[in-house]
Parts: structure tokens; sequence; C-alpha cells
């Protein structure tokens, strides 16, 4: 954090809008004081955008924009029950063209100068009206002590307890409230005063996104470097993680912050005065002293920084295509070797293994590493290990050697798979996450086709393929190097690292967590021993490798789809466990299939196509979970546990089917798949009252 004061001045001559939080920020003890009014006063003279976001209720909002207490205050909206619904101007033109849902009693509002809007329909508040009751009931009855706030008649879209306004709780009590709120599938935040429940994603984050498309048709998280944030609250931490999630020069400015740290701060007091004071002169004073610009021109910051946050996507996506096209061409290149050399099935199924092994012990350690010697050299490092591992095959036939080999490549692999997901988080536009994850797990699906099919193109035992793997993992390597730097988290001083911060990950994501080891389970663990099971059933070994690429085309086909129509859900948690409760059901049935393999040969090929494209979809879900609550070293950490759950679901597939097929192929094998994938699916039925995963 830096002072106020070292804020340059270029850079707020290019502020369009403010958004503040209220209580301790705007308001004195409770109440609003006349210069903090006056300051929302000079920045709208100045010709910025004014946006309260708090969560408060709408109710007690209502006077402040009417003007009854005790006149109008000069702001543009307020955004209230952290993001849930708001109250703008009544001739604001642009609502009409984006499909958002008006308040009930329209009629009677048609006299007032202002219009109340919601994210959710007319039935989905109902809805969940009726079930905060049960809720609130619940809390009240087992938590001693806690009351609702005294200003919840006036609330419409989340519950609301009082732990610091007229009521003075223990953090122990606050956290009973929160665990009866989560139990019951709520998303939860912390003010200042009071502890907050609402069915669906709604922060103040998402809120300011919705209102300044709402109402003015501006693309938030496209024009970071052009807001203000003033806030708090422990509720303001989801605009102050999302903010400091941006690259470059598009960082959003945020002022006086809790726990993730603002871009600076002023030193004043809680409850001494409203607003930060120097803040005000400022935003406008600056604002004031140049030409305004015009209202659709990009400021220079951001056009300079729109390329770099490209360039990183491109390079990240690059790189990971040649080298994992590689090492997908690879892998079942030395599996049919192993079999040519007459090494039983089992022994090829635990070096299958090797790989996930040396992803899963990696992983605890990759954002302790990525600290140390940085994201971009550890990506470097990460890329180079596998190049030489392939080079070694090539000089040795001893198979000890091999399975070093093939550890190294996987430890190098874990640390990887961690970086490159977390800068796709890094890079992508925070609206449009789950758009670039789907595109990203489509494109390593088309990995797991491209690579086998080079394979089947130039034959297994042809001498020039392991020359085009070595071509394709030196172009991955070069590809890292255009991955631009990043400014350091910032959570990287306060954040858990190692195994410490997983455990914190796990109990965050307990069933993203088993859905990430569902799809390592059938995505990649049972595609790791796929050519062994077809050269088992018959097939010849080009047959047999091209089920890897079948597997691989099914989760190409669904990885985006399953992203895409994840968000069309009004409630997008909710969304994605029904979504992953379909893939389970899918795995179940095509696991049931194989029974039928023996008398239906053709069966396989569509029974792999469904592992992957459910495995995949699974995955996918998951990390646009993941994405959406966590930033900076959360993330990281939430995305290595992903990663060891998924690594770990691929180890013990690919090491447990090789025995199977050994011991069983025909009974054995898939009976032991149909009870894995029921059991995921009864784990997340146990879910299925809850918008929490």
């Amino acid at each position: 954090m830096q002072a106020l004061a070292s804020w340059p001045l270029q850079t707020r001559r290019n502020i369009v809008g403010v958004f503040t939080d209220i209580d301790d920020t705007l308001t004195t003890e409770g109440a609003i004081t006349p210069d903090a009014l006056q300051a929302l006063a000079d920045l709208k003279a100045a010709g910025l955008f004014v946006i309260p976001i708090t969560g408060r209720p709408i109710g007690w909002c209502e006077p402040f924009m009417a003007g009854t207490n005790p006149a109008p205050w000069p702001v543009h909206a307020m955004v209230a029950e952290n993001g849930g619904v708001a109250i703008v101007p009544q001739q604001a033109d642009n609502l009409s063209q984006i499909g958002l849902q008006p308040s009930q009693g329209m009629r009677e509002q048609l006299s007032k100068p202002y219009q109340k809007i919601y994210q959710l329909s007319e039935t989905e508040r109902a809805h969940n009206s009726a079930r905060m009751a049960q809720v609130a009931a619940e809390v009240l009855a087992e938590v001693p002590g806690v009351e609702l706030t005294r200003d919840g008649g006036g609330r419409e879209t989340d519950l609301a307890f009082d732990y610091a306004e007229h009521a003075q709780l223990p953090p122990a009590t606050v956290q009973q409230v929160l665990d009866v709120l989560q139990r019951a599938g709520m998303h939860t935040t912390v003010s200042s005063i009071h502890i907050h429940g609402c069915f669906g994603d709604f922060n103040k984050w998402m809120g300011a996104c919705w209102i300044a498309q709402a109402l003015l048709g501006r693309d938030l998280p496209l024009e970071l470097d052009r807001w203000v944030f003033v806030g708090d609250s422990g509720n303001d931490q989801a605009m102050f993680r999302a903010l400091h999630a941006q690259r470059g020069g598009g960082q959003y400015r945020a002022l006086c912050g809790p726990a993730h740290p603002p871009a600076h701060l002023c030193h004043r007091g809680r409850a001494r005065r409203g607003l930060c004071p120097s803040g005000p002169g400022y935003f406008a004073s600056a604002r004031m002293s140049h030409a305004p610009q015009a209202e659709g021109q990009r400021p220079a910051a951001q056009t300079a920084n729109h390329p770099q946050a490209r360039r990183g996507l491109f390079s990240v996506f690059a790189s990971t295509l040649f080298q994992l096209s590689g090492i997908f061409m690879l892998s079942p290149m030395l599996l049919i070797l192993l079999k040519g050399a007459n090494v039983s099935t089992t022994v090829a199924g635990l070096f299958a293994a090797t790989t996930w092994l040396g992803i899963f012990i990696m992983t605890p350690f990759a954002s302790a590493l990525t600290q140390r010697i940085g994201r971009r050299q550890a990506m470097w490092l990460a890329s180079i290990v596998p190049l030489l591992s392939a080079l070694g095959y090539m000089l040795t036939d001893t198979l000890w050697l091999w399975f070093v080999l093939q550890l190294l490549a996987g430890i190098a692999g874990g640390m990887r798979w961690v970086l490159a997901e977390a800068f796709i988080a890094e890079f992508a536009p925070p609206q449009q996450l789950g758009r670039y994850v789907g595109s990203y797990a489509t494109m390593v699906g088309a990995t797991f086709v491209i690579g086998p099919s080079l394979l089947a193109w130039v034959g297994a035992e042809s001498s020039v393929a392991p020359w085009l793997v070595v071509g394709l993992l030196t172009l991955g390597l070069l590809w890292t190097a255009f991955i631009p730097a990043l400014p350091p988290d910032h959570d990287s001083h306060s954040a858990e690292v190692g195994l410490a911060g997983l455990w914190l990950a796990l109990k965050a994501h307990p069933v993203i967590m088993l859905a990430g080891f569902m799809g390592g389970f059938f995505e990649l663990g049972l595609a790791s021993t796929l050519p062994l099971y077809g050269m088992a059933i018959g097939l010849g070994a080009s047959a047999a490798a091209l089920l890897v690429s079948v597997s691989g085309a099914g989760g190409t086909m669904v990885a985006l789809p399953a992203g895409i129509v994840a968000d069309w859900f009004a409630s997008p948690a909710r969304g994605r466990r029904w979504l992953m409760l379909a893939c389970m059901d899918l795995m179940v049935l095509a696991s049931l299939a194989l029974f039928g393999v023996g008398a239906l040969p053709w069966l396989v090929w569509p029974v792999v196509a469904v592992w992957g494209a459910a495995g995949a979809a699974l995955y996918t879900l998951s990390m646009v979970d993941i994405g959406t609550r966590d930033k900076g070293i959360a993330l990281v950490n939430s995305t290595a546990v992903l990663v060891l759950t998924y690594t770990l679901g691929g180890l013990v597939a690919s090491g447990l089917s090789g025995w199977l097929m050994d011991q069983s192929l025909r009974l054995g094998f898939p009976l032991v798949l149909v009870a894995v994938a029921t059991g995921g699916l009864l784990a997340l039925l146990r879910t299925r009252d809850t918008d929490k995963l």
C-alpha cells in the first residue's frame, strides 16, 4: 500500500467514476456529515459518476435518494444488499436495453424520481425469501444472543445479523452464524457491523460491474484504471481482491481497505470523518484540471496494457498447445515401446502412473517455489525439464532411468500446470474468466487428439516420432519467453503457502475438489492406459493409440460449452452443481456400458468419448468456480489443490487400471469404474439443496 499523496496526477485525470462504501466511510457515527455530502457534490460537479455500494437494505437507502433524510444525496445510483438490488434514476435510458428485473409496484414508482432494479427475477426473489426466512429462524435458534439487524424491514434479497452496530458479539459467535448460513448454502460476507448471507453470488464487485453496465452501459473490467473505490469494511474485500487481480497500468485505485490491501491508503481513524478528507479533492480537482475525454475513448494507460494482457494469454495458450501436444504424443509412444519390449501390463501401467506421481509430489510446493524464484522463471524451468527428459529417452533403454525421467517430467508438469492456469486467471478479463477457462480447457483437450494423432500418422516405432516430440516441446519452451512480467500478488506476504495454504483451500472447496478427483480419474488417468486396454481387447497399436484421441475429442467438444451454459443460470454456483451432477450421471452410464464391450466391441469408442467429455467438463466447471471465488495466492493454492485432486484421480486410475486389466479385464475393471462413478455421484447429490460447492 502507498500513501494517497503518491497517486500520480496524470493517473487521477483519467478517473471517470467513484464507487464508495457508506458505513464508516461516508458516515460518522451512523450519519452522513455536511462535508461528506459536499465531497459527493464536488465529485458529481467535476463530471464523475458517483455510486455508493453497501450491504445495507434497499429500504434504508431509499430516503437518501428520495431526499427525505434530509436532502437527496448527489449520487447517480445506490447499490444495496451487497449488489442484489439498486436504486437508479427513473429516467435512466440504458435499463430497458439489457433485460433488468424491475421492482414490484412499478406503477406506484412512476411518481418517484427513482426506481428499484434487481439482478434476480420476482419469482426467484420470492423463492429465496421463503428460504431465507427458514435460515433466519435456524440462526436465531442455534446461536444464542444473535439478532437480525434493526434495519431489516427494508431488506429484500439477503439476510443480515447485527454483530457490531447495536450489539457487540465476539468473533466466535460471528463464526457460528457464518457456519449456519454456509451450511444452508448461502454466500456470506461480513461488513464492519453486520453479517450477511444471500442465495446467489452477490458481492460488491459483481454489483459494481452490474450497475456500471446497467446504468451507464460501461464494461467495468475493461476500464479499471478509470474508476476509484473507497471502502474500509470486510465486505469490501471482493472489490479489493478483484481490483488487485488487474494487470499493469490498468489497476483499479482503492482507498482505505482491509485484509486484501488497496493500492492507496488514507490515514484516518474509523468513524472520525465521513469519506477520506483528502480524497474528493484528489479526484475532483484532478478531473477539473484537464479537458474531459470523449465518452468512448480508451485511456492511454489502458491501451498500452491491453496488448500485454492479450500477449500473455496468447503466449500461455501457444506454449501449452505445443508442450502438451508433444507430451501426449510421447506418452502413448513410450507405452507402446514398453509393450514391444515385453514389459508386463502392470509395469507399463505403473510407468504411466509415474507422471501423475511427479505432479502429485510437486503441486503442494508450487506456490512456495514460484514465490521464491518468480512466476516466469518457474514457468521456464517447468518447460525445460520435459524437453530434457524426452532427449533422455532417446539416449538410453534402461527401464529404471526411464522411470526417473518420467518422474522428473511429471514434477515439472505439476509446476507448469498450476502456473499456466494462474496466468490465465491473471491475464483474462474478470467478467470473461469462464470463457477463457473453457477455451483453455478446450485447447488442452485438443492436445489429447493432436499428440496421439501425430503418433498414429508417423508410426510409434518410426525414427521420426521422437524428433517430432522434441520439436513440439522446443516450440512450447520458446513461447514461454513471450509471457510478460506480472506485478507481485496482492496477498503474497499475508496468504498461507505450502501445505497450510492447501489445507485452507481444501476446506473452502471440498465438493469442488471431489469433482476434480473424478475428472482426473476418468479423463487423464484412464486416458493414459487406454492404449493398453485397446490392445487387450484386440485392437492394433495405432487403433489403441487413437482411443486416447477419442477421449480427448470428447473433452475438447464440451469444455467451452459447459462454461458458457453455466453462465446462463441465475445462480451460477447452483448451475455449475447441476452440470456436475449431469457429468457424473454420464460417467456411471458409460462405465456400465463397458460390460458390453466384449459382445459389442464398437461400444468402446462412445464410452471413452463420454469419459473424456464428462471429465473435462468437471474440471472446467471446477476451475471456473475457483476463479470466481479466489484471487492472488489464494487462487494459486486453490488451483494447486484442484490439480492435486485431479492428479490423484489420474494416479489412482492409471495405477489401478493396469493391474485390473491383468486380473479381470471383462468384469473387475468395469465394476470398479462403476463403483467410483457412483460414489462421486452420491457425494454430489448430498449438496442438492445448496448453492455452496
